[in-house]
């Protein structure tokens, strides 16, 4: 995933990835119950808070940017065209529609994957797919069809392990148990078979729910965009104080406002210098999963590496993944690029 971002940037992407991994390596250990990287500081024993970085790398960091530029984000502060014709829009790329919706069904299916994962892949594989990758983050409408269409799909088939093993997909899914065990169904086959009408009604709930989006955003689009109008004066402000009370909002710690603040000057650097934030998001997100099953792994075949090339479906998957990275880093494209120059010539 990270190194599929972007054309040119695989080796930076990597670069983040793997800092954002270390990153989330740091706090206790699960195995051990002993600490990693914190460096006998108390505050890091609990871990940098995901949400922390998070709103500081995207919230925060787009406020410098907006300071910095100064005016209003539109000057319109209206949905530009017809709402109906941005309905058509989706409408003709139902293929972009149907592929993102498998994905995100796919990937919400897996417990411990969650709606960021899926949407960050969404949006990184529709763009690399694309004919035109450079448009992505500055209006093309596909970078917000492909990723939004994933996350609806993520939301609801994160209700499948939920209810069927009783392991939530993601926060929403968590949730949605806690509502259950309110009425007493547990997880399982016995939550279909004695769940009765409750059952029924959240799932057509589920499906009445996407009508009632359907319809918020045609009769309240050009509403919502007002919100760009605003100057850009007024807006930073109220950005970095909802950035500072959303960082701190989660446990209460002064020093979660620091991260937040930290957090926001590393995003504003890496989105001048070209830097994809979202390899380093992604790193942090999937650095807990690889570290538990690394050290999961390694007992199996007495904490020798063997294991990973212990099946042919493992040999597979590692071939796949460096020739993904080879294929990104080498220069392909100039190759390519000479060999179409000489056939037009000849």
């Amino acid at each position: 995933m990270v190194a599929v971002t972007a054309k040119g940037d695989t080796l930076k992407g990597l670069m983040i990835g793997i800092l954002g991994v270390l990153i989330s390596m740091i706090g206790s250990d699960i195995f051990t119950g002993g600490f990693s990287f914190t460096f006998g500081t108390e505050y890091l024993e609990g871990a940098i808070p995901f949400i922390s970085i998070v709103i500081g790398m995207f919230a925060l960091a787009q406020a410098f940017v907006l300071a910095e530029e100064g005016g209003q984000i539109s000057k319109v502060g209206r949905v530009t065209g017809d709402v109906y014709q941005g309905i058509i829009f989706v409408c003709k790329h139902w293929i972009t529609i149907h592929k993102n919706s498998i994905l995100g069904c796919v990937l919400g299916a897996i417990p411990g994957v969650g709606i960021n994962i899926t949407n960050f892949l969404a949006y990184l594989l529709q763009k690399r797919s694309s004919k035109d990758p450079d448009s992505f983050g500055k209006g093309n409408p596909l970078g917000v069809i492909a990723p939004e269409t994933a996350n609806n799909a993520c939301v609801s088939a994160e209700l499948i392990p939920a209810f069927a093993l009783g392991i939530p997909g993601g926060a929403t899914a968590a949730f949605f148990l806690a509502a259950t065990n309110i009425y007493g169904l547990r997880p399982g086959y016995t939550f279909f078979t004695e769940g009765g009408s409750i059952v029924y009604v959240l799932i057509l709930g589920l499906f009445f729910s996407q009508f009632l989006f359907f319809f918020l955003g045609i009769f309240g689009a050009n509403y919502f965009a007002k919100v760009t109008l605003i100057p850009s004066a007024l807006l930073v402000p109220i950005i970095m104080a909802l950035s500072f009370i959303g960082g701190v909002a989660e446990r209460s710690l002064f020093a979660d406002v620091m991260v937040v603040l930290v957090s926001g000057v590393i995003g504003y650097i890496m989105q001048k210098n070209n830097y994809p934030t979202a390899c380093f998001i992604l790193g942090i997100i999937l650095g807990p999963l690889v570290e538990r099953n690394f050290v999961r792994a390694l007992p199996m075949f007495d904490g020798g590496f063997s294991i990973f090339i212990s099946s042919p479906i493992r040999i597979v998957l590692l071939i796949i993944i460096i020739t993904v990275i080879a294929w990104e880093l080498l220069p392909h494209e100039k190759w390519f690029g000479s060999q179409k120059k000489q056939h037009a010539n000849q």
